[in-house]
């Protein structure tokens, strides 16, 4: 095998779809997240896949970086924005071009996340909000390129992983003037099993009912205090961040991808033209904000403030004087590694949800102590970095 970077793959797929020998396939492990595997019987040693892998080759950063507050007039799109809505703003921009958007939606049954292709308002909306579960990309970045060659205006979202990916994916051999590439603030992707375990045990706890629509943001409780609802036929289960259990598991790091922990795409300066997280600094600068919902966008590129420029009519907006100075931990820092994590990815297949959250990151003693010094241990480290 010439192409091993081991727990640093951060399972972007981008060297199986770009490989012309069909030598690479992405096999998923017992967290259910996906690696490559060369048949080295089809390798022709082209080094192809050395040369797109962000891991190996890490693209180009835009240098300058310009940090707005917006905040969505449409009440519809902010209730179900995971923010502000800026992100369905730029996406309704794209498709009023007669171009496609690409991001992450739900399977039908909810139990796995994949990147997904929206033509119209309606396909849209299964692609926003946010979902912290690894997306599984398919054949999207082959349909990217084939969409700008043809001239069609194309929005990517994904994780900065996955945009730098897209960036070396597509390389020199095709235009980007009609490419609009985002990305966000990311705290790190969750296990594709663990959260489908998650949804057969909420099943299980709301009488067997089949999910039609699920949230990982949703603001019943606020837009700080955000909350995790599942929406079935007759009722619905929510529940805020710190009672739910998976996202305690989320915030707790124990089901994180390898990579996570330690993250190369991190900083200020992305390859993608805007970037898009939570502005919780908003308070500061925006005197009438309120609990529903405040995007930040960091613009990087001159397209990037073109678009902004377009979207900031919708909703109220502020520039912000220092983007360096705000405060989201998903900018600058990896997820802490919690030492638990080990032993569900030992257990996964054996134990249910229930019991590997009792076991591995309840509010027990043990896990509680086991986390104080996980975080301890992060923090002297990053102390000397």
């Amino acid at each position: 095998m010439i192409y091993d970077v081991g727990d640093r793959c951060v399972g972007c797929g981008a060297c199986a779809s770009s490989c012309p020998h069909k030598a690479i396939s992405l096999k998923e492990d017992k967290m259910g997240f996906r690696y490559p595997e060369i048949d080295d019987t089809l390798c022709m040693h082209c080094q192809l896949c050395r040369k797109i892998c962000p891991i190996l080759q890490r693209p180009a950063l835009y240098e300058n970086s310009m940090g707005y507050g917006l905040q969505c007039y449409d009440e519809s799109v902010l209730n179900t924005s995971s923010s502000g809505g800026a992100f369905y703003l730029l996406a309704s921009e794209i498709l009023k071009r007669g171009g496609i958007v690409y991001g992450a939606a739900y399977s039908s049954d909810f139990t796995k996340v994949y990147h997904k292709a929206a033509y119209d308002f309606r396909e849209l909306t299964g692609l926003c909000g946010s979902k912290y579960v690894q997306s599984d990309v398919g054949d999207t970045f082959g349909e990217t390129r084939e969409n700008l060659k043809a001239g069609k205006w194309v929005l990517y979202s994904g994780t900065p992983c996955q945009l730098a990916a897209l960036d070396n994916y597509l390389g020199e051999r095709v235009s980007r003037e009609k490419l609009l590439s985002v990305d966000i603030l990311c705290h790190g992707v969750c296990s594709p099993e663990m959260w489908g375990k998650y949804i057969e045990y909420r099943k299980k706890c709301d009488g067997g009912f089949v999910p039609l629509k699920v949230s990982m943001r949703d603001k019943t409780y606020g837009w700080r205090k955000f909350s995790l609802k599942i929406q079935y036929e007759d009722n619905s289960y929510v529940e805020s961040v710190d009672q739910d259990l998976f996202l305690r598991g989320f915030l707790r790091h124990v089901y994180l991808r390898k990579s996570c922990y330690e993250c190369n795409f991190k900083g200020l300066h992305r390859c993608a033209e805007i970037t898009l997280g939570d502005f919780w600094d908003g308070g500061k600068v925006i005197r009438d904000m309120d609990d529903r919902g405040t995007s930040l966008v960091i613009v990087h590129s001159d397209k990037g403030e073109q678009f902004f420029q377009i979207i900031s009519s919708r909703g109220k907006w502020t520039k912000i004087p220092d983007v360096k100075t705000v405060s989201n931990d998903g900018m600058y820092h990896n997820a802490w590694y919690n030492w638990n994590r080990k032993y569900i990815e030992k257990n996964i297949d054996r134990y249910s949800f229930e019991k590997l959250y009792r076991k591995y990151f309840s509010d027990s003693m043990p896990c509680k102590l086991g986390r104080y010094v996980c975080r301890a241990v992060a923090s002297h480290k990053r102390g000397f970095s």
